[in-house]
């Protein structure tokens, strides 16, 4: 990796950190979720980047930020919800990304939210907050 992604992948873990430890201080239950890029999903994707630039896959972890990601949460405590792998397996039969454009689609939408609601039902502790109630400074 470069001194630049270093200090950026350096940079996200501060402030994973921070929020997690300001949260967790004033009650507030903090979980993070991994949203894959499409080309992590889509193995056919993948293949048409590495022919058109001739590259080889050898040279690319496409699982890396998933791991960055899910060490900063082991050793902060910080429950995670991954959703490579679902998205992954469903991935290979079924397009759950719009075309090109890397957003979900409809079918990808329902699959994440499916995944996160496990998640939360699993944890319901994260759902509740100890929220200190504020003096409005706005009429609205």
């Amino acid at each position: 990796l470069s001194l630049s992604s270093r200090q950026q992948m350096s940079r996200v873990e501060e402030v994973i950190v921070r929020v997690n430890r300001s949260l967790r201080e004033k009650g507030i239950g903090f979980f993070l979720i991994i949203i894959p890029d499409e080309i992590q999903v889509d193995s056919e994707l993948q293949q048409e980047v590495f022919n058109e630039f001739n590259l080889s896959s050898q040279d690319y972890d496409f699982n890396q930020p998933q791991h960055f990601l899910r060490t900063i949460c082991r050793e902060n405590s910080i429950p995670v919800v991954d959703l490579l792998p679902d998205l992954k397996r469903l991935g290979n039969s079924r397009r759950i990304y719009k075309l090109r454009d890397s957003h979900w689609n409809e079918l990808g939408n329902m699959l994440a939210a499916e995944i996160i609601y496990k998640f939360l039902t699993k944890n319901t502790n994260l759902l509740t907050a100890k929220i200190t109630p504020r003096r409005s400074v706005s009429r609205w």
